[in-house]
């Protein structure tokens, strides 16, 4: 009889690959974990912003924390919050 080892895993594909998370080699274990992943976040799309908004937008991004779409539309709802009083 074949011993299980567990590993505290929760499904017989995550016991099947002990390595587990994002150095597993198993696609479809990976691609369910980025889709859980992306699950719990929130995503804004802002296509089709006007031209002004754009402009405001990029002029905000550069290449080090606090440059991406993210952060800047972070600081400019709070900001805008602020500047409403709605904090």
């Amino acid at each position: 009889m074949e011993t299980i080892v567990d590993y505290g895993l929760k499904t017989e594909e995550e016991r099947a690959y002990p390595s587990g998370g994002y150095l597993s080699k198993n696609k479809p274990y990976l691609a369910r974990l980025q889709r859980e992943r992306r699950a719990k976040k929130i995503r804004i799309d802002y296509q089709d912003v006007d031209p002004e908004a754009k402009a405001v937008i990029d002029s905000q991004r550069f290449n080090a924390v606090g440059g991406d779409a993210s952060s800047i539309l972070n600081r400019i709802v709070l900001e805008w919050a602020e500047t409403n009083d709605l904090k």
